[in-house]
């Protein structure tokens, strides 16, 4: 099992900023990827491309407290899962 975790905090995010996981198949710009981002205006999302030179895709948006948030991507053979906990 690989693993990429975050920690931050919500607190006084710009509309337009994001941050977050990402696990690319590459480091080419058009690569597929898994990420977990928050970001300022749709909160925590998940975000991901399944084909190289694809579009990328939001599958999820949680609007977020402001508070310390804890993120996790977990990939298990070509299985990715996705976690957060806030401390709120």
């Amino acid at each position: 099992m690989n693993s990429l975790t975050l920690t931050g905090n919500t607190g006084t995010i710009n509309d337009h900023a994001k941050g977050g996981l990402m696990f690319r198949d590459s480091l080419d710009a058009n690569s597929k990827h898994i990420s977990l981002f928050v970001y300022g205006l749709m909160g925590l999302t998940n975000q991901r491309r399944i084909q190289d030179g694809g579009f990328s895709y939001h599958d999820s948006n949680h609007s977020l407290p402001n508070s310390n948030i804890w993120l996790k991507i977990t990939k298990t053979g070509n299985v990715f899962q996705t976690y957060y906990y806030t401390d709120t």
